[in-house]
């Protein structure tokens, strides 16, 4: 029994270390062992769609306007600018087609102004690069600020965890050992109360055996006073003084006063003797095993009480390192806010605002260009209609004064539209810029012939007029036609499909492709022309657009790119 207590003490003990040991080893590198999270692939099929960049192309608005048509058989070629003529090209009576360059004027401050305006464009663009980049190294800078936190995070829950994992541990340990230590205290109080008995035993047994050793002692003497007594009459007998058969056998006189003894039973009193002796020989090995076993027990009820101390101090330690925890999470989460606060700083207002002042600053630059590339086509004055030359009214070197004719022609097609537009059309008109005429279904091919340089005082509209092509016959002069072009114009305007385009709120957004993961962009739109629409901010060129349409598209969503 106490071999089996030894062992099972000892096989417990060896938990006990271990666990001990083994925290011991981690201390307090525990905070920085994080636990390995394993993720499995699902087989979940994932939405299939298309891409496509944006593109970069000239994009027009058209606008439509009543106009009338009449029969006019002079053109007036009128310059829209002052200066010197710097070369003429057709006479009085030369044949001119639409088209064809009349006259030109001087224009090197026009392709100065065009240079400057191009450059104020690059500069401006390059600052707004510069501008941007910087915006987005500190939009990268609080990403990585946001990640950073986050695993920060991340590690101080895998820590606290390590932490509970561990008094959990040592929780179920100090349990089976406070079981078994139960089990021992059993055990000893049960060799205690056989120790008590054995003990009592002993006393009564020894007692027995001193009763019985003195009266072996007291029955021996008295046998060898027999013996003596016996000799001495068997000698009287002899020597004639007592008859031999006055003294019956075995019968020792009154005045003796004792018990026969025999040697029968001196050997029966020995032998009784010896078995209580070894009978107490082996009850007092007994007891000193019990008390052995005691001791032992004890010792392990000892180390045991040990062991479950040497448990609460670390379970101390192991909480003391975990409310710590509790403040670098504070510190953590605080920093993760402070860097999510940050980020979406960007993201809403920063990087949003220097993109839509990026926008507006290049339209204001890209209106230089625009401005100064028509004032510079206003130098190359060219004839908008077919026909012959009736009178020319500049001369090279002479100078071409806006709202005078500088030649008039005698159309080969006389059919005219005239109609009015409001000032902001008006300055984007030019000569010879082509339109369409239609009446009753049918659609003419037209360009403008005449600009007037004074509003309409009856209307308060400029009116233009626009030479009808092609076979005007079925066309009634006075007569209404619905005449469309060209009102408005970006070149180098961002698009993308209008299809693209999603409303929520009033507010336009698209989505875009990061990777394999669907992200939902709020834009800015511009013009659009049926086809595709004008981005000023929200989107760059490099980003793929998503053009596959599915209800199941949302932010965040993984999906895969159709293969080509």
């Amino acid at each position: 029994m106490v071999d089996d207590m030894r062992k099972r003490w000892i096989a417990d003990m060896m938990v006990v270390c271990m666990i001990v040991c083994a925290f011991a080893f981690s201390g307090c590198g525990a905070a920085d062992t994080a636990a390995s999270l394993i993720s499995g692939e699902t087989d979940t099929a994932l939405l299939e769609v298309d891409t496509v960049n944006p593109l970069i192309t000239d994009i027009s608005v058209e606008g439509e306007y009543v106009g009338i048509l009449e029969y006019e058989d002079q053109v007036s070629v009128v310059p829209m600018l002052n200066g010197e003529v710097t070369a003429t090209y057709f006479e009085e009576g030369d044949y001119v087609e639409a088209g064809e360059l009349l006259f030109t004027i001087d224009d090197e401050a026009y392709q100065l102004q065009l240079q400057n305006a191009q450059i104020a464009y690059q500069q401006a663009q390059s600052g707004i690069d510069s501008q941007l980049g910087q915006l987005q190294m500190g939009r990268d800078s609080a990403v990585n600020s946001v990640s950073s936190a986050q695993e920060g995070i991340s590690q101080l829950k895998d820590s606290y965890d390590y932490f509970n994992s561990q008094l959990a541990d040592l929780d179920e340990s100090k349990a089976d050992l406070a079981e078994d230590r139960a089990e021992m205290k059993e055990d000893l109080l049960d060799i205690r109360d056989q120790i008590s008995d054995l003990e009592k035993s002993i006393g009564s047994m020894q007692s027995e055996y001193n009763d019985m050793y003195a009266a072996y002692v007291a029955a021996e003497t008295q046998y060898r006073i027999q013996e003596s007594q016996k000799n001495s009459m068997e000698g009287s007998i002899s020597e004639g003084s007592i008859s031999e058969g006055s003294i019956p056998e075995g019968v020792v006189p009154d005045n003796m006063n004792v018990n026969i003894i025999t040697e029968s039973d001196l050997i029966k009193m020995d032998t009784a003797c010896d078995q209580l002796s070894n009978a107490l020989s082996a009850a007092r090995s007994t007891l000193s095993g019990l008390q052995s076993a005691e001791k032992q027990l004890d010792n392990a009820i000892a180390q045991y009480d040990s062991s479950m101390d040497q448990i609460d101090s670390s379970k101390d330690s192991i909480i003391y390192q975990r409310d710590n925890l509790d403040y670098n999470m504070e510190q953590a989460l605080r920093g993760e806010q402070l860097a999510q606060a940050q980020l979406d700083y960007y993201d809403n207002y920063t990087i949003p605002s220097a993109q839509t002042s990026a926008t507006t600053t290049l339209q204001q630059a890209q209106l230089g260009i625009d401005s100064a590339r028509l004032q510079l086509g206003y130098t190359q004055v060219t004839a908008p209609v077919s026909g012959t030359i009736l009178s020319k009214n500049v001369e090279e070197l002479g100078i071409a004064q806006m709202g005078y004719p500088a030649y008039v022609i005698i159309s080969d097609e006389g059919t005219i539209a005239s109609f009015g537009v409001p000032e902001s059309t008006y300055r984007m008109l030019s000569l010879g810029q082509e339109v369409r005429v239609e009446r009753n279904g049918v659609v003419y091919d037209g360009s403008i012939v005449e600009i007037p340089l004074q509003v309409n005082p009856q209307t308060g509209l400029f009116t233009i007029k626009a030479a009808v092509k092609g076979d005007t016959d079925q066309l009634i002069m006075g007569t209404s036609v619905k005449v469309t072009l060209a009102v408005k114009h970006t070149e180098r305007a961002l698009t993308i499909p209008i299809d693209c385009v999603y409303y929520e709120g009033g507010e336009a957004y698209t989505y875009v492709l990061e990777g394999n993961i669907v992200r939902k962009v709020s834009i800015e739109t511009g013009l659009y022309d049926g086809v595709n629409m004008q981005i000023l901010s929200g989107i760059t060129e490099d980003m793929p657009i998503i053009t596959t349409w599915s209800s199941d598209l949302r932010d965040g969503l993984e999906v895969k790119v159709s293969a080509e």
